[in-house]
């Protein structure tokens, strides 16, 4: 089992995409064996982002961002949520799971989450293998009051954030 850099939920470093997709296995593994509860979000320079992190049952959830959380010129296309409903991502569902998601109950359900993310990064979101990531990842309590603040917070108050102060920045 590999080392687990924790940043903080406020924290970051920086990343290639090549860089995220090589390491994802060690990672989810790390994560998926590790008694305590990890989150960890991937974010591209667009603001569009995927995450993972431990359910306090135990079972491993990865994310990819909807167009709930992207403004018309990032979200996502028809083209794009086909290609995520073809590689068997669950569709959001309101506040419940906002995002497009998946779930792996055991470590051998975690290479094919590792391929769909894979995938997801490559084919959908369009990154290149050498566009940079900004990584956040930090621990939290297994228990389901945290488990839920913690995806509102990762989802909606971070991006809404950031893209307010880019907007800001862009004078857009």
């Amino acid at each position: 089992m590999g080392t687990l850099h924790l940043t903080g939920p406020r924290g970051h470093h920086f990343t290639t995409v090549q860089e995220f997709l090589t390491q994802l296995p060690a990672l989810l593994d790390a994560m998926a064996r590790d008694p305590r509860c990890f989150v960890v979000v991937a974010e591209f320079d667009d603001v569009r982002y995927v995450q993972f992190w431990v359910e306090p049952t135990g079972g491993l959830i990865a994310e990819v961002i909807s167009n709930r959380h992207l403004d018309a010129v990032r979200a996502l296309s028809e083209h794009d949520e086909a290609l995520l409903r073809a590689a068997r991502w669950r569709e959001p569902t309101g506040s419940a799971s906002p995002n497009w998601w998946t779930e792996a109950r055991g470590l051998t359900e975690i290479p094919e989450v590792i391929e769909m993310a894979t995938h997801a990064v490559q084919c959908v979101l369009g990154e290149d293998p050498t566009s940079r990531v900004t990584m956040r990842s930090w621990a939290l309590a297994r228990d389901a009051e945290s488990s839920d603040h913690v995806r509102r917070e990762a989802r909606v108050a971070y991006h809404d954030a950031l893209r307010s102060l880019r907007r800001d920045l862009d004078g857009i």
